[in-house]
């Protein structure tokens, strides 16, 4: 699992790269890129990989494959809301699945709980690669 993981992080370091010209995206295009896998998952689900800052925004938990998939999401205490996260799909090898999507998560206040839904995952993804950007206030993703 291990390895998938880190396949999975090469993969997104390289859409990264090959997509740096599309929208400014907060994680690091280093090899220090840190990650952390998320295994909460009720039902079918999909592998979920936080990376960079979100890590210390967010917490993931029981996830379910309710609309696509559903978790529930809570804003770490201090921390600042991104203004928008995106999703980028993988398959079984971790190659992108697709363009990245936009994240539907709630304004949350510091320590506040809401659902987070994963729509429109394409068919066939293995694992989402979940990215954050802090570009001034929240975003409503709809």
């Amino acid at each position: 699992m291990r390895l998938r993981t880190l396949l999975a992080v090469v993969a997104f370091m390289v859409l990264c790269v090959t997509t740096s010209g599309q929208s400014p995206v907060s994680t690091p295009r280093t090899a220090n890129v840190r990650t952390k896998q998320v295994e909460t998952c009720e039902n079918f689900c999909y592998a979920l990989i936080i990376t960079g800052r979100l890590i210390e925004t967010f917490e993931f938990s029981k996830c379910d494959a309710i609309s696509g998939m559903t978790c529930h999401i809570a804003l770490k205490k201090g921390a600042q809301l991104p203004s928008r996260v995106f999703i980028q799909a993988l398959d079984s090898r971790n190659q992108p699945l697709g363009k990245r999507r936009l994240l539907i998560y709630p304004e949350l206040k510091d320590g506040e709980r809401g659902w987070a839904t994963f729509l429109r995952v394409p068919n066939g993804a293995k694992t989402v690669v979940l990215t954050g950007e802090w570009n001034g206030q929240y975003r409503d993703p709809y």
